[in-house]
C-alpha cells in the first residue's frame, strides 16, 4: 500500500505523495472528463487520477494510472478529505 492524499485548497486539487520535502502537485482536469485529472508523481512521471462516485454522487475512491509504467492502482477514500 502506498498512501497519498488529494488536497483541496483555494478551489484547486493537489496530489500529495507524502514524500518528505516535496511539495504537492497541482492537478489539472482533463478536458471533457468531469472526474479525470492529470498531474506528476515524485519521480516526474505523468499520472492520471479518475475519481469514483457512489450512487449518491459521493466520492468513494479513485483509479491512479501511470502511463509510462503501465501501472494502475485502485485507491479508496479514507477520512473526510478528497
Amino acid at each position: 500500500m502506498i498512501p497519498f492524499s488529494i488536497l483541496h485548497e483555494n478551489g484547486k486539487l493537489y496530489f500529495d505523495a507524502g514524500v518528505e520535502g516535496m511539495d504537492s502537485e497541482k492537478m489539472t482536469q482533463v478536458r471533457d472528463e468531469e472526474m479525470k485529472f492529470e498531474t506528476v508523481d515524485p519521480n516526474g512521471d505523468d499520472i492520471e487520477i479518475t475519481f469514483k462516485k457512489d450512487k449518491n454522487g459521493k466520492i468513494t475512491g479513485c483509479t491512479v494510472y501511470i502511463p509510462s509504467r503501465e501501472a494502475k492502482a485502485e485507491a479508496v477514500k479514507i477520512g473526510d478529505g478528497y
